[in-house]
């Protein structure tokens, strides 16, 4: 089947357009991604999966063709490993996912972050990790062993796959988000199969949720996060789906249960690089208290329970506390920042 026979398919508008089968779908993520589709054809295709939206099996196919298709960080015996996109981006907000993956990482909860820095006038967690003197640029292969010296590492999507990034990046060229955000979510490129995944659109829940449980996950939590990104917010009551293994459940998180306090997004503002790396040294240091210290917390022990060291969100979090008050994550900074100025 080629290009145009498929865009035949999705393009007839809302009441005619047609759901693609598994191959049909990974046909198309396989022609794109090889260069067999015009560039017409790839912007016709991404808006006609735009107002069709996307099945849970055509999005398992694409993510599954993707894989396949860009370089990957090899996992090296890393156990707990948990996947972390930061591809959404913030404005008003301090990036926690910075913060609180190191901390994951002082609890013995590996993780690895991939994204693209920056896009539609949003910021990720990249240029504090850089600011703070983590190394950002890694290649596969160098994330791979920082991932096993230190167990934490950042990649960036251009470093796996150039092409995938290009597509990424045409949402600022069409107006419009694309299938190709949905992808970077579960896009995994460890093979981590744990997975932390916040969301803009509530309707977007199911449908990651439902493709995971497609692809197979030890674990992964989601949920609506601060500002779309992959972060729980300091509010009374959240709402958080699992999935682990072929189950699918819901978890009703109360901060009061967690010793947390809520607080508003006000209390989190974010700030440029340079600043927010002084934030995040503060928070390692444990000088910094209050809501952004909570931020970290919270989110941390979502981390630790979807890396499987903790038996609950609240042991999670403990953990955290710990790896805060005992110098383990300002030590992990530390690590990663010395690796950093060797090269690794």
């Amino acid at each position: 089947m080629e290009m145009h026979e498929i865009l035949a398919l999705v393009g007839k508008g809302k009441k005619l357009a047609r759901d693609l089968d598994r191959e049909q779908a990974a046909r198309a993520m396989r022609l794109i991604l090889e260069g067999k589709a015009s560039a017409h054809q790839i912007g016709a295709f991404l808006i006609a999966m735009r107002m069709k939206g996307e099945t849970e099996e055509e999005l398992a196919a694409f993510i599954e063709e993707a894989r396949g298709h860009g370089r990957r960080v090899e996992n090296r015996g890393v156990a707990h490993l948990v996947d972390l996109p930061a591809y959404a981006g913030k404005r008003r907000t301090f990036h926690a996912q910075g913060a609180f993956a190191l901390v994951m990482a002082a609890a013995g909860v590996p993780v690895l972050m991939h994204g693209i820095g920056e896009a539609a006038g949003k910021t990720g967690p990249e240029a504090m990790l850089s600011a703070a003197g983590v190394a950002v640029g890694l290649s596969p292969e160098a994330a791979s062993r920082c991932l096993a010296e230190v167990g934490f590492a950042y990649v960036q999507l251009s470093r796996l796959d150039p092409k995938l990034c290009r597509l990424l990046f045409l949402r600022s060229e069409l107006g419009v988000r694309t299938v190709i955000n949905t992808m970077m979510r579960i896009y995994d490129p460890a093979g981590a199969r744990r997975h932390v995944i916040g969301i803009t659109h509530p309707p977007y829940l199911d449908l990651l949720a439902n493709t995971l449980l497609r692809l197979g996950v030890h674990r992964a939590l989601l949920f609506r996060g601060l500002e779309g990104e992959g972060e729980v917010a300091l509010q009374p009551e959240s709402a958080l789906v699992e999935v682990a293994g072929d189950r699918r459940s819901e978890i009703r998180l109360s901060l009061s249960e967690l010793g947390i306090s809520a607080a508003p997004k006000a209390s989190l503002g974010g700030a440029d690089p340079e600043e927010e790396a002084k934030c995040l040294r503060r928070l390692l240091s444990g000088e910094e208290r209050g809501p952004l210290r909570d931020l970290v917390l919270l989110n941390a022990g979502v981390g630790i329970y979807a890396g499987g060291r903790a038996a609950s969100i609240a042991e999670g979090v403990a953990l955290a506390r710990e790896a805060l008050d005992c110098g383990a994550a300002e030590a992990t900074l530390g690590k990663l920042v010395a690796w950093a100025k060797e090269g690794g």
